[in-house]
């Protein structure tokens, strides 16, 4: 039986780096940053949540180095 051909496409982890916000530090945004972080090179920059302390808190625990307590926020 002959080989199936290597994929053309390539690799998640070949994929150029991109810097990422989350809008919300509920459930799946938790789940959205493991998943990408466990299969991927992406970045999370900034987190916006309708609270200052909890988008901080967000931030602190996931790395990310800016937090906004509001959507508005520049």
């Amino acid at each position: 039986m002959p080989a199936l051909p290597s994929p053309r496409t390539p690799g998640p982890l070949a994929a150029p780096a991109l810097n990422w916000g989350v809008l919300g530090t509920g459930w799946i945004a938790e789940r959205f940053i493991g998943s990408v972080r466990r299969h991927t090179r992406q970045r999370f920059a900034a987190v916006a949540s309708r609270g200052a302390a909890r988008a901080e808190e967000f931030a602190v625990r996931h790395d990310i180095t800016r937090s906004y307590g509001s959507y508005e926020d520049p």
